[in-house]
């Protein structure tokens, strides 16, 4: 958008464009509150264009109101110019049904941060729960393979579980629930109980809505102890409460939540994404047992690294139970670890080439040492809460002012979530519009090839090698359904570029979000300033999920493109994608 602004207002009509790069870790003082007034006065008197983020409005209302909440100097000039801006500014929306969902929201925490409630337990016990998921995964797999994905993995790696269908997930919370009650976990020994007690807490853990009687039934039972009552609420929380189905129906690695290791200031725990290796950069997830549960999977997922690995045995070498722990980690370790190094006193730090080489391949995803550094080196630290929150949501850009707000965007599907002040108006000459989409969509050179199951390599090879296969040839992916997950956006161009005959010279992607593009030479370039932005008729293009969304490419007219689907695609999402990039003649008629 800034590259299209820059070049036809200020080329063309010499409007200045300004920023409003504003987060919160800016503080601003008094003088700089006003030199923020300035700047935005001076855009007026020269006629220009402020170009924002819907993060940085968001920010910038609730930095105001945390000034004055704090009795700030700056606090009085920010809410003045919060005013100004609902005054004069005249606000232009691209992407409306993004920017305007109330998904999109915004969280300034405040006050003293404190540890969480129950903790380490709360942790231990989650870890415990999870244990349970690839044992009940494997066996709904077996019986309803269309029902959930399990990429299982060789050598005690812990596999990805993704819930696809309601049955699937019923039953597994069920196979959890019965398992945790027979034969109980750590905090909770429900396995001497009685069998009435037994189905009580059955229903107790695994029913969101209970009568008075059911209630009754527990919590005035011999069970329901000071020991005992956090553990089972904590339990009741994950199975009854859906937090558990949540982490692992609707949030997938690497596209809805992952690890940042850029992050300023850095996090070891989980972090939202706004779509594949695409982490927000300074969002978290709110409820901690949803942090706890995604920051797991994420460290099952991706392993630890050999910095971590470090930091895990300097620690347990300090423990009473050294040897005892260090049996766990060799337990869940790969099955081909040298018979040298399965005794701790075979394992020698000082020699780091020994252990990056030999020990740490066999030690990376093995559970019980990823636990073990979480719960000892990351959670005590990181997994904190505190007593108060402001909040802003996209319902907050839409709010009414002394201007018209407006918004556009190339879909209508989420219209009635709109704000309450935001009306949809729909021009009589684009009423056919939608039934124009789908007429593309299902034209007769569409067609639909099935991903066989994947039984080796990566989840990139086995997309590549079904496209290089496909007549006639395949040039563009959009990964519109996030079906690669292992590789970035730069090996699966090169993996690409590998397969491809010597006609094609190079390919376009995102690297660092910029669309760059790389040549046979191994050469990596911002695509504006290459030899390829003229020559695209010699160019594949990948794009990743995070970007088949407001990238435009002038594509040849014969070229054609391969676009992925994935549970929870939704028809807007997956439009537009495609009216963005589809070949030549699709996008004029869309247009």
């Amino acid at each position: 958008m800034l590259q299209m602004l820059v070049s036809k207002l200020g080329y063309l009509l010499k409007r200045r464009v300004y920023h409003m790069p504003f987060s919160r870790s800016l503080r601003p003082t008094l003088k700089q509150a006003a030199l923020i007034r300035e700047t935005y006065e001076e855009c007026i008197v020269n006629r220009g264009v402020l170009l924002v983020q819907p993060e940085h409005i968001l920010s910038f209302k609730l930095m105001a109101v945390e000034a004055a909440l704090a009795g700030q100097p700056c606090a009085h000039s920010l809410l003045d110019t919060q005013e100004f801006f609902d005054e004069v500014s005249r606000d232009i929306v691209d992407e409306s049904d993004e920017n305007f969902s109330v998904k999109f929201e915004l969280i300034y925490t405040m006050g003293t941060q404190r540890s969480i409630e129950f903790a380490p337990e709360r942790w231990l016990i989650i870890q415990a729960v999870l244990e349970l998921i690839p044992r009940f995964a494997k066996q709904i797999f077996e019986t309803s393979p269309q029902s959930i994905e399990l990429q299982r993995n060789d050598n005690g790696r812990f596999p990805r579980v993704r819930v696809l269908r309601n049955d699937a997930a019923e039953e597994l919370m069920m196979l959890v629930a019965k398992h945790i009650v027979e034969f109980g976990i750590v905090g909770l020994p429900t396995s001497s109980q009685s069998p009435d007690t037994q189905a009580a807490l059955l229903r107790y853990i695994t029913e969101s809505e209970l009568t008075a009687d059911e209630v009754r039934a527990v919590e005035s039972s011999k069970f329901w102890t000071d020991a005992t009552e956090s553990p089972l609420l904590l339990v009741r929380g994950l199975i009854a409460g859906g937090v558990l189905r949540f982490a692992l129906s609707t949030k997938r690695w690497r596209v809805n939540f992952g690890l940042d290791p850029n992050r300023v200031p850095g996090t070891l725990l989980a972090v939202p994404f706004r779509s594949k290796d695409c982490p927000s950069p300074r969002s978290e997830f709110s409820h901690p047992d949803v942090v706890i549960l995604l920051t797991l999977l994420s460290y099952y997922y991706g392993g630890l690294t050999d910095e971590q690995l470090f930091d895990s045995f300097a620690h347990v070498l300090k423990s009473d139970q050294s040897d005892i722990n260090y049996n766990e980690w060799v337990d869940s370790a790969s099955s081909d670890l040298p018979a040298a190094f399965r005794q701790l006193s075979g394992v020698s730090t000082k020699d780091h080439h020994q252990c990056i080489v030999e020990i740490f391949p066999h030690l990376r995803y093995s559970k019980k040492a990823i636990d073990y550094y979480l719960s000892f080196l990351v959670f005590p630290k990181a997994m904190k809460e505190f007593p108060q929150k402001l909040s802003a949501s996209g319902w907050d850009i839409g709010a009414i002012k002394a201007h018209p707000v407006t918004g556009f965007s190339g879909t209508n599907d989420t219209l009635h979530l709109l704000p309450l002040a935001v009306k949809h108006l729909d021009l009589p000459s684009q009423s056919h519009t939608n039934a124009l989409v789908l007429q593309y969509l299902l034209q007769d050179e569409s067609s639909v090839e099935a991903l066989p199951p994947r039984t080796s390599g990566t989840d990139a090879e086995q997309l590549l090698s079904v496209v290089i296969r496909m007549q006639p040839e395949v040039r563009v992916i959009l990964d519109c359904g996030a079906s690669i997950l292992e590789q970035n956006n730069q090996q699966v161009a090169e993996a690409w570029l590998k397969m491809c005959n010597e006609n094609i010279q190079a390919v376009v992607f995102f690297a660092d979000e910029e669309l760059s593009v790389l040549d046979r030479a191994g050469r990596i370039e911002p695509l504006q300033t290459s030899p390829y932005a003229k020559q695209l008729d010699v160019c594949l293009v990948y794009l990743d999920e995070a970007h088949t969304r407001g990238t435009d490419l002038k594509l040849p007219r014969d070229y054609r493109a391969a676009v992925t689907l994935g549970q929870g695609l939704v028809k807007d999402k997956l439009t537009q994608g495609m009216s963005d990039h589809c070949t030549a003649r699709m996008m004029q008629n869309y247009c």
